[in-house]
């Protein structure tokens, strides 16, 4: 197809038809006639053979135009899957021939009941020169089973039904009686994750619904008085590492040591309630004045008393129990970056722009950290809400390092080594990359998992991912660490982490969440191996809900979840789809 839809989302001609719709006909349907001039001034490039297509897949009674068709054309024409006109043509063209197969089937049912040897060469007969003849399949106690001629109950034809119902279920049309058990692999993580979809009888429910036990963030307050985080409350935290001022330029070291209450965008502090030990003297002796007067965690000051948790001398164990009693202690990094001087500023409700100033500072503080003495991984996250892990409303991110690896992150490794050694090609450019925009075999199932799409990065959701709604974002470009990314990737990785969570916000009531970065940083992993051809960063957004953990969960490790990946794939696709059309119809007005 000449062109598909813009993949930047900025204002093409398919987003300036969706306002059209939203505004002058609120989503409902328009004059044929209007609809085909409208396409044709909005892109002289599609050609006539493609909008009669595109007309006919929307074609609706009294000649008019159905917008929820002409988003599932869209969905699964030239924006999704990569159907040709022609395809649908053809599609279009077998579904009328069924309907015709169903009727002449119907009106041969009460002949094909009688079952004798009379009848069923009665009803070959009868068949004989039809435009669409069929053949008769004796089944045992004379029941029958029939297809069109020449065809035969093949694989190919199983295959086909199977992708029939695949879309369906994609759109949300299934038959509410259809129930599905799926278990599927995370190859990143080994991981297996059980699906329940479908179902019309619902198992008994005594537990009432949770009320939502905070307000959401656009009911809170702008700014906070007894926040840490809010402007002129600076000297409730420590000496801030790093800003961006409000022109959106950076300052650390002895730069920020003066720094005006509020003349910032964003700040960097060290954690004064860090989950691990810092590292004794790391930020200085202003630092540790600083401490002395504000309330603050000990273990921020570098001191502990890990020594009581497990008094026996290292040396005297045997093999055996140094292996079985591994401990060390839990040294390392940890820093805030306080994202915006507005208390209420969730990436839901905030800009593209402050965004990139807050990831723009986590990576530079992560190519400060990943140098330090001692690290060995680093941590980057995001915690909102009560479900999250979170303590504070104002909006920040995290970087801490570890003196270990992380057991998942070595996992995930491991895999993408294995995956790359077997295929000669990176695991995450393939199934989180290549796939939702299309390619490959899998990749003509994959886009119905596509959520957006931008320059830089794809964010879909995982094959098995482990988590309702989770959203992986991609970048197409394959590097294994992302502290090697510019100034314009990052900007491009904020405008679509504020999309989808403006699609979290406004279509899912505004949930929990957790974020992270995967990313290989030290130099001593990449030139390890092939982990820099293996592995490839992504953002991972998780969103949490109450009863995250089951029985059954619990007992297994195997994570059960309802709904398949391409159902929630559907409905942040819907959301975040709602959130483009009103901003464009916004810059319409």
């Amino acid at each position: 197809m000449a062109a598909a839809w813009d993949p930047t989302w900025h204002a093409g001609p398919v987003d300036k038809i969706r306002a059209l719709f939203e505004r002058q006909y609120a989503g409902g349907e328009m004059p044929i006639v209007e609809f085909r001039n409208m396409l044709g001034e909005l892109n002289s490039e599609w050609t006539s053979h493609e909008l009669d297509g595109l007309v006919e897949v929307s074609r609706m009674t009294e000649e008019k135009a159905n917008w929820r068709l002409f988003t599932d054309w869209l969905a699964f024409g030239c924006g999704g899957s990569g159907v040709r006109m022609e395809e649908v043509d053809e599609m279009e063209s077998t579904r009328r021939e069924n309907a015709s197969l169903r009727q002449q089937v119907a009106e041969l049912s009460a002949k094909l009941k009688m079952s004798t040897n009379d009848t069923l060469s009665d009803v070959s007969k009868t068949l004989t020169g039809h435009d669409k003849t069929l053949i008769l399949v004796e089944k045992p106690q004379s029941t029958l089973a029939f297809t069109s001629l020449g065809r035969s109950r093949t694989k190919d034809d199983v295959l086909q039904q199977a992708l029939h119902k695949f879309w369906e279920h994609a759109r949300g049309e299934t038959d509410e009686c259809e129930e599905t058990r799926v278990l599927r692999q995370n190859f990143f993580t080994g991981r297996w994750t059980l699906y329940i979809a479908g179902g019309k009888a619902k198992k008994p429910l005594q537990y009432g619904e949770a009320d939502r036990s905070v307000p959401r963030a656009i009911d809170q307050p702008k700014y906070c008085e007894i926040c840490p985080f809010c402007p002129g409350c600076e000297h409730k935290t420590p000496d801030s590492l790093l800003i961006f001022d409000k022109d959106g330029c950076m300052h650390e070291g002895d730069d920020v040591v003066a720094e005006p209450c509020g003349k910032w965008s964003v700040r960097v502090i060290p954690n004064i309630f860090p989950t691990l030990i810092t590292p004794g003297g790391a930020y200085g002796d202003s630092y540790h004045k600083k401490l002395e007067t504000l309330p603050h965690s000990t273990v921020a000051s570098g001191k502990h008393s890990n020594a009581f948790t497990f008094p026996v001398p290292f040396e005297s164990l045997t093999d055996i129990e140094k292996d079985s009693t591994r401990q060390t202690d839990a040294i390392g990094f940890s820093e805030v970056v306080i994202e915006d001087t507005v208390h209420n500023a969730l990436l839901g409700i905030s800009t593209a722009k402050q965004a990139a100033l807050s990831l723009r500072a986590l990576q530079h503080r992560g190519s400060v950290l990943r140098s330090k003495p001692g690290v060995q991984m680093l941590f980057y996250f995001k915690q909102y809400g009560p479900l999250s892990g979170g303590s504070l409303v104002h909006p920040h991110m995290q970087v801490c390092t570890s003196p270990v690896l992380a057991p998942e992150f070595q996992t995930r490794l491991d895999l993408g080594s294995s995956f790359y050694q077997s295929h000669g090609c990176c695991a995450a450019c393939r199934n989180l990359v290549e796939e939702p925009t299309g390619k490959g075999k899998a990749g003509s199932l994959a886009p119905a998992r596509l959520v957006a799409e931008s320059k830089h990065f794809v964010a879909s959701v995982p094959f098995a991912s482990g988590k309702k709604y989770r959203v992986s974002i991609c970048p197409k470009v394959h590097k294994a660490s992302w502290l090697e990314a510019d100034q314009e990737t990052i900007e491009d990785l904020a405008w679509i982490l504020q999309l989808v969570m403006e699609g979290f916000y406004y279509g899912f009531d505004d949930p929990s969440y957790n974020f992270y970065i995967f990313s290989v940083d030290r130099d001593e992993l990449l030139e390890s191996k092939d982990f820099r051809k293996s592995a490839h960063w992504t953002l991972e957004i998780l969103p949490r809900f109450p009863a995250d953990l089951g029985g059954l969960e619990l007992a297994s490790g195997i994570r059960c979840l309802n709904g398949m990946p391409a159902d929630h794939a559907r409905e942040l696709r819907a959301a975040v789809d709602a959130r483009l059309a009103m901003r464009i119809s916004i810059d319409c007005t």
